[in-house]
């Protein structure tokens, strides 16, 4: 499993009036080997990111059945959470009945 943030070309226009209103983030995950995760319940694997000592559970269900050599991109500003350039996030990935650790990591956002 591997994590890193994704960023778009700067999109703004200098004609427009309009300004940038926050860090667009969004997460890419690599399944790079090893058995499936079942992101379909999250009563089977539990997303978790941390944000300082902020803890929030993510909902990665469309991503389904996710196996080796998937990859997928997360969009987080679609959840409304309080993430700045700069911060240090944590991911957290749990398989819930056996409670194991599937992936740890921890990316700044750029």
């Amino acid at each position: 499993m591997n994590l890193r943030t994704q960023f778009p070309p700067d999109e703004h226009d200098e004609s427009s009036n309009e300004v940038p209103h926050k860090t667009v983030t969004k997460l890419v995950i690599e399944h790079r080997g090893g058995d499936p995760i079942n992101f379909k319940s999250p009563e089977e694997t539990k997303v978790i990111l941390y944000i300082g000592d902020k803890q929030h559970y993510l909902n990665f269900t469309e991503l389904g059945n996710f196996k080796a050599g998937d990859s997928a991109i997360v969009d987080l500003n679609y959840t409304n959470l309080p993430i700045s350039q700069g911060d240090q996030l944590l991911i957290k990935i749990v398989d819930v009945p056996s409670k194991s650790l599937i992936y740890s990591g921890s990316i700044t956002v750029k």
